[in-house]
């Protein structure tokens, strides 16, 4: 059970090369239970000792390691000396003190943070040298509001790293251009609410200023369509009156209703939705009770000339 004991210790350890392993685990098993020559200790001490012994060995050459990886980390940019409270020296002491592998990677660990801690620091330094720069940075950034410069440079003070401060920014920048082009898409015409929400929405999550281009390019494009369709609903709507004004008068007119002019025909229209085919396409409206709840049917052909208006439904 000893020597099973030893053996996994040994090839747990991660300081020592797979050779050195199969060295100390062989020497191990070739530890055979013997009498001592000298002394008072049992066949079975006697050889505990020996196994304890090889495990001796095996720390020997884990603090070896250990103190040439201390070597490593007290570097910087080739420097030694990097390592301060406690010293490379100090550290190296307290592995040859050590009396388990565990206790070794403790040192470690130590000095890992330490030499972590103070890149953490050196970063920080050099980033609050450079926090006033960038705060001018902000100021320059046109289309912000007060508080939003305020709010940036609170967020400048905030930050340990450089990236972190051109990542601040790089968004105030793409902030205000999103606001820009936020106005730009509430401006449009011919875009109901509903669609500039949504546009609107696209444009606070763009990522930079090419694809908040890319988005209002789009919504540009889409007011022309709108504006375009906008303008065949009305010429539906007049082809109707043309039309069915006539029908509505002579045969749809409820009891004591009064003739329904054109201006109040259109008024009462709403257009519902477009279906597009081939070489044709279909307005429909609700016929705001002209037609007792019927649906209007406007069929244009691919030259854009209505051919036909008709209840349906």
């Amino acid at each position: 059970a000893k020597k099973r004991e030893v053996k996994e210790k040994i090839n747990n350890n991660p300081y020592l090369t797979t050779a050195e392993k199969k060295e100390l685990v062989d020497q191990v098993s070739a530890v055979v239970m013997t009498d001592p020559t000298e002394g008072t200790a049992t066949p079975i001490e006697h050889t505990k000792g020996l196994v304890d012994k090889i495990l001796d060995k095996a720390l020997e050459k884990t603090k070896e390691k250990a103190k040439a990886i201390i070597d490593e980390i007290d570097k910087n940019g080739g420097q030694v000396g990097y390592l301060e409270k406690p010293t490379a020296a100090q550290y190296k002491e307290q592995i040859q003190n050590a009396t388990t592998q565990e206790a070794i990677a403790k040192v470690i660990e130590d000095a890992l943070n330490q030499k972590s801690k103070k890149a953490h620091d050196a970063e920080k330094a050099k980033t609050d040298a450079l926090k006033d720069e960038y705060k001018k940075k902000i100021d320059q950034v046109p289309g912000l509001t007060d508080a939003q410069r305020d709010e940036y440079k609170k967020q400048i003070d905030a930050a340990t790293t450089r990236e972190q401060l051109e990542d601040i920014v790089k968004d105030a920048e793409v902030k205000a251009y999103r606001d820009t082009a936020k106005a730009k898409i509430d401006a449009l015409q011919h875009l109901n609410a509903a669609q500039k929400a949504e546009l609107k929405t696209q444009v606070d999550a763009a990522g930079n200023k090419a694809e908040v281009d890319n988005i209002v390019s789009i919504a540009q494009g889409l007011d022309s369509k709108m504006d375009s369709l906008q303008k065949l609903v009305e010429k539906a709507k007049e082809y109707t009156v043309k039309k069915l004004l006539k029908l509505k008068n002579d045969l749809w007119l409820e009891e004591d209703e009064k003739e329904v002019t054109k201006k109040e025909f259109k008024a009462r229209m709403k257009f519902t939705s477009l279906y597009v085919f081939s070489e044709s396409a279909n307005f429909y409206f609700d016929d705001g009770d002209l037609f007792w709840g019927h649906t209007i049917e406007v069929n244009v052909n691919q030259n854009l000339e209505f051919t036909d208006a008709n209840i349906v439904g």
